[in-house]
């Protein structure tokens, strides 16, 4: 988490509790070097489908309803 902190502009360095909603989103969907897996994927064994997905037609609704 410290590596994405220091990623943050310097005026949201002074704010970093707002930012960090975000920063763990960002986490927990970054694929890790070690096992080529963002830690959503480990833990739910699919990879995470946002709306945007949906609405330009990469995945569709029905996938994540298993």
């Amino acid at each position: 988490m410290h590596h994405f902190l220091r990623t943050l502009l310097e005026h949201d360095k002074a704010a970093w509790p707002k930012c960090l909603k975000e920063l763990v989103y960002f986490y927990n969907t970054t694929p890790h070097s070690s096992t080529g897996n963002s830690p959503f994927t480990l833990l739910y064994d699919r990879a995470l489908t946002l709306l945007l997905d949906v609405l330009i037609g990469i995945q569709s609704v029905n996938s994540d309803l298993c």
